[in-house]
């Protein structure tokens, strides 16, 4: 038996753990009861023979019924195991058809869970299938009718990037758009006291880590660490949210060179010709900003617990319409 087949499944497995060891400790006491009447029947056989020759060499039957009995023996022998293997074969082939017909059914109403392959062998892999079936237009509520051969090892490697894209959000993304989200809000005190220059000099910094820290690590990860399941990054991250596709940082730009062109010691009446362009900033922030790290923390939960639960995403049918390529 390939071990592998039940460790690469073990989650279609798992999902009827008393069905699959019932039918395990069948086929091991079936194989007992086939080795037993087998051993039974040459054990009886061996016994009839040592009795015969016994009493050939006492001289109370004749050499000749040895051959006839030992034919006889043999005859039912052959006839015994022929109907044994027979009756092996009828039942596996009722055994396929109920697997064929249970898995044509399971087919048509939930994903299934094919055969392992393995996403970080040096040759590159394919990406994890998606294929869609369309759903009833009118039932807009209705849940994925997308098909998806998600294995269990794609299960346990997306499971590990959701983790990490947790922690990605958590530890980067968010506190670098919340810190230049302070600054943002902050405006009217900031200028004062760093100066025109020296403000509009702190926000371009906050702007550069966003720009060349936090957006290359999030392109990194969805596209070199994790590219067998982009797809399923790019969503769980909600890239293509509006404060995703670089909304803020175009709104930024506005406010920093409007923010440069204010005079050393100017008085405070000039800093509220910024006022609008700080609040277009401020706008975006709440709720785009709140949104687009709201949702991402949202998928990435839902996400997981879908596949711990289901083997599935729970977000097929909106994994077919992510576009290819992040843009900010």
């Amino acid at each position: 038996m390939d071990w592998r087949i039940i460790s690469d499944n073990l989650g279609v497995v798992m999902t009827a753990p008393l069905p699959f060891f019932v039918a395990f400790c069948s086929g091991i006491g079936v194989g007992w009861i086939v080795v037993g009447l087998i051993y039974t029947q040459r054990l009886a056989h061996q016994q009839d023979l040592i009795q015969n020759l016994r009493a050939v060499l006492e001289d109370k039957m004749p050499a000749s019924v040895l051959g006839s009995a030992l034919r006889v023996r043999t005859k039912r022998m052959a006839v015994g195991l022929t109907l044994i293997f027979v009756g092996l074969g009828v039942s596996l082939f009722g055994a396929v058809l109920v697997v064929l017909g249970g898995s044509a059914t399971k087919t048509a109403a939930m994903p299934t869970v094919p055969a392992a392959s393995n996403a970080k062998q040096d040759a590159p892999s394919p990406p994890a299938v998606l294929s869609s079936q369309a759903a009833p237009p009118e039932d807009t509520s209705a849940k994925s009718a997308v098909k998806v051969t998600y294995t269990e090892r794609d299960i346990r490697e997306m499971l590990d990037a959701l983790t990490d894209a947790h922690s990605l959000v958590e530890d980067l993304v968010a506190p670098s758009f919340f810190q230049l989200e302070s600054q943002v809000v902050n405006w009217q005190g900031a200028i004062p006291n760093m100066g025109p220059q020296g403000f509009a000099r702190a926000l371009s910094e906050r702007r550069e880590k966003i720009q060349t820290e936090v957006w290359p690590q999030i392109n990194d990860f969805v596209y070199k660490t994790h590219a067998r399941y982009k797809d399923q990054l790019r969503f769980a991250l909600a890239l293509d949210e509006e404060a995703a596709r670089g909304e803020v940082i175009r709104a930024l730009d506005v406010a920093i060179a409007s923010v440069k062109l204010i005079p050393p010691n100017a008085p405070l009446e000039t800093y509220k010709l910024v006022e609008r362009d700080f609040k277009a900033v401020a706008n975006l922030f709440n709720p785009a900003v709140y949104k687009w790290i709201g949702t991402a923390r949202t998928r990435i939960d839902e996400m997981s617990k879908n596949l711990r639960s289901t083997g599935i995403t729970g977000f097929e049918d909106q994994l077919l319409a992510s576009p290819a390529s992040l843009s900010r």
